[in-house]
């Protein structure tokens, strides 16, 4: 096995030549805003941004046995996966927590899946804990392969615009090879959990500086943006969509609505026994949701929160100020008989109570 941490993107070189300035989080190097907070939202509302997200989880698997193994060791119905396609599918812990949630492309010879995570080592790891006599060798590619997500409502259109006849007939769920000019681009077409279509791209790190440019120089009408963390964090939030603040071991799949994702007839997988059971007798006791801060400025995550008479019923995940509401609002998981919209509970901070304001998912549509 082999594998490399690393704590920058191959395109932060990049962005730094073209003026624009990285911060650390968490020990990772990541792009808040490229222009203004509000141009990259508008762009992933009205037009179409590009999120470098190459800093995740990349794990490449080669190997006879890599379907079956992830077919046995992770939620999806994996096995009888086809060459040119994709499938999502979540690693869970022996008690059905959620470890990660990645996709797998499946390219012929070899599988890639991408994680949502900045930690490499712990999903590879957490591979190579299970392999015993399989044919399967997994390899981090993370900081030796781009991958771009192309969103918005125009990325379809966008992608036609780069690609013409070549993303013709691309149907979601599928992988194809794309050439641009010197960059050959393997290509994702993805649906999220509201159905709206993105793109990933997975590039080669001598190649991916052309890509981005020529993104920037040839958007002709679009409104076209680079997109910074700020602004996907509150685009995210809005739509719904969660990140590894909800997808954590703090948590299961069926209280992430990620059932989905989950096989119930496939047989045996890493926490299953406790997924079943969950799910045959209705024992899910959480629920994700949406959450509207009532009163004032909000800057804090994991805001545990209680109903009328001081009883936790709840907790807070991510918090974000939303230019569509103009309100702070954030994802929360709370017990299903207040996960009901409209429902008024309550969060503390400093002995000081605080009105929160239960939102059906997503914010905007």
């Amino acid at each position: 096995m082999y594998f490399e941490q690393t704590d920058i993107s191959p395109l932060t070189t990049h962005f730094e030549s073209l003026g624009y300035r990285f911060d650390k989080r968490n020990g990772f190097s990541t792009f808040n805003v490229f222009s203004t907070v509000e141009q990259e939202y508008n762009a992933l509302n009205s037009g179409t941004g590009l999120r470098d997200i190459s800093n995740n989880s990349i794990i490449e698997l080669t190997g006879n046995d890599v379907l079956d193994f992830l077919h046995r060791i992770t939620t999806n119905n994996i096995k009888n996966l086809l060459p040119a396609l994709t499938v999502d599918t979540i690693f869970t812990n022996e008690k059905g927590r959620i470890l990660e949630k990645t996709k797998l492309l499946h390219l012929g010879n070899k599988q890639i899946l991408l994680g949502q995570r900045n930690d490499k080592i712990k999903l590879i790891n957490w591979i190579d804990k299970y392999i015993i006599m399989d044919d399967v060798k997994p390899v981090s590619l993370t900081g030796r392969l781009v991958v771009l997500e192309l969103r918005g409502s125009q990325s379809d259109s966008f992608s036609t615009l780069l690609f013409g006849d070549q993303v013709k007939d691309f149907v979601v769920n599928s992988i194809k090879r794309l050439f641009l000019e010197q960059a050959v681009i393997t290509a994702v077409k993805c649906v999220d959990e509201n159905g709206d279509v993105y793109f990933l791209f997975l590039i080669q790190p001598e190649t991916a500086a052309f890509f981005v440019d020529y993104c920037i120089a040839n958007k002709g009408v679009f409104n076209f943006s680079l997109i910074g963390e700020e602004a996907f964090e509150m685009y995210r939030i809005e739509k719904g969509i969660p990140s590894p603040k909800e997808l954590n071991t703090n948590f299961n799949p069926l209280e992430a609505n990620l059932s989905g994702l989950i096989s119930f007839n496939k047989g045996c997988y890493i926490g299953q026994e406790v997924i079943a059971r969950l799910d045959t007798y209705q024992k899910v006791q959480k629920q994700i949701m949406g959450v509207q801060f009532c009163d004032g400025e909000i800057s804090f995550n994991d805001c545990n929160i209680f109903d009328e008479a001081g009883n936790e019923v709840g907790q807070v995940t991510s918090i974000s100020k939303s230019n569509y509401l103009g309100k702070y609002i954030g994802l929360a998981f709370i017990r299903k008989n207040f996960a009901i919209e409209g429902t008024i509970i309550y969060g503390i901070r400093e002995n000081s109570k605080f009105k929160i304001k239960v939102n059906k998912l997503p914010f905007r549509k």
